[in-house]
């Protein structure tokens, strides 16, 4: 930032002005995080194996399944490759699509004590490969066996006629992306390994962790999102038998909910982003409440303990800080009058507008030069923005009006 900015140095003592800090909250932060960027560990992974390759008391890959999508250490998303060629059109250069190609991606398996990745790799080999069946060595593997009577089979070996052979090991392989209560999944259709191995050992490393790496080639993709838990998905997300933790997070409001204002809203994607309705009737019910029993129930699951989050109202009513007992307007047209009355207020929320570029070419200096008549115009273009529903301005009108009555009282 420059030292010359204006917005910087405020000789008015009203408002400063950090436009780094402002900038990063309403692009990130805004409606609950709609737009801040997904974490990378928020994943979690399901190898479906085709029904035909057996069942737990068989094959450790369907008995530690779910442990297994646990284990999954890092792994790759989707990537595609489309092939173009370029061609003449009366000597226009025109460009057209003529495949798609699905990129192998990379998944790293945590080599667990247990073996349950290690199996998994093990049956995948002996389902196709007839060399890891192979149990007698002298006899399978005789270095001198050209003119032995019964050759064993090798390699790849699918048993055709055998029809539960005839199937691929994978079903599908589905990845989930986690982020504010919602899944994102990727489902890599007929998936197979191009290559796997086992990582390697060092006598020197002594606090290296041994890992299974896989290389998956798939045939397609599928899209598909959704609420965490409806449907039951994401699949064996949180299961008993994983132990996985299942402790609710205490970044929530006092009464463990959400508020209704959090969700991402309809309009931003052409998807279904209704917000259950269990949980709008207890945020409806915990705003109705009285504000000093909100701020006095900390015993819900999800409340940090010795510490208030306030709820945030739904109604038209208004809130009141436990500190300064200071009534702000909710409704934006309380808000508006408010303003109207309290020139102190309005002073103040000019001057946190106009340092935030709400009207381009406007500064703060150029308002303070202007008529009386000129400031009222531009008292009334700001207000308007409020009364047009812009959050941002509803924003800077409750912390003006919250300082000017905090400086009365």
């Amino acid at each position: 930032m420059s030292v010359l900015d204006p917005y910087i140095i405020n000789t008015s003592g009203i408002d400063v002005h950090l436009r780094d800090a402002r900038h990063a909250h309403q692009l990130f932060s805004e409606y609950g995080h709609a737009f801040a960027p997904k974490t990378k560990f928020l994943y979690h992974v399901v190898f479906q194996p085709h029904r035909a390759v057996g069942d737990a008391t068989l094959q450790n890959t369907i008995k530690f399944q779910k442990e297994i999508g646990v284990l999954a250490k890092s792994l790759d998303l989707p990537s595609f490759r489309a092939s173009i060629e370029n061609k003449q059109q009366y000597n226009r250069k025109k460009n057209i699509q003529t495949r798609l190609d699905y990129q192998d991606i990379n998944i790293r398996l945590h080599d667990d004590n247990t073996g349950a990745t290690r199996s998994m790799l093990e049956e995948y080999y002996k389902w196709y490969y007839v060399d890891g069946s192979q149990n007698d060595l002298n006899r399978a593997f005789n270095p001198r066996d050209k003119f032995v009577e019964v050759v064993p089979s090798y390699g790849l070996n699918v048993e055709k006629g055998v029809p539960e052979k005839e199937v691929p090991f994978f079903e599908y392989i589905k990845i989930y992306q986690l982020a504010r209560k919602e899944w994102f999944s990727y489902t890599l259709v007929n998936p197979l390994l191009s290559a796997w191995s086992h990582g390697d050992l060092d006598y020197s490393d002594g606090a290296g962790l041994m890992e299974n790496s896989i290389t998956v080639a798939y045939e397609s993709v599928l899209y598909n999102n959704g609420k965490i838990g409806a449907g039951g998905e994401p699949s064996t997300f949180t299961s008993q038998e994983t132990l996985y933790d299942v402790v609710p997070s205490p970044a929530a409001y006092a009464d463990g909910t959400l508020s209704e204002s959090n969700f991402l809203t309809p309009r931003l994607l052409n998807r279904d982003s209704t917000v259950p309705s269990g949980l709008i009737a207890r945020a409806a019910n915990s705003a109705s409440s009285s504000p000093s029993s909100a701020t006095t129930n900390n015993n819900s699951v999800g409340a940090l303990e010795q510490i208030v989050i306030p709820l945030q109202q739904s109604t038209p009513t208004t809130t009141k800080s436990t500190s300064t007992n200071v009534s702000l307007p909710v409704r934006k047209e309380d808000i508006v009058d408010e303003l109207n009355r309290n020139p102190s207020a309005m002073d103040s929320y000019v001057a946190k507008s106009l340092n935030t570029g709400a009207i381009p070419g406007t500064t703060l200096a150029s308002y303070n030069s202007l008529d009386a008549t000129g400031k009222q115009e531009v008292k009334n273009t700001l207000t308007a923005k409020i009364a047009r529903g812009s959050n941002k301005a509803a924003l800077f009108g409750q912390l003006a009006i919250k300082a000017s009555k905090g400086t009365q009282a």
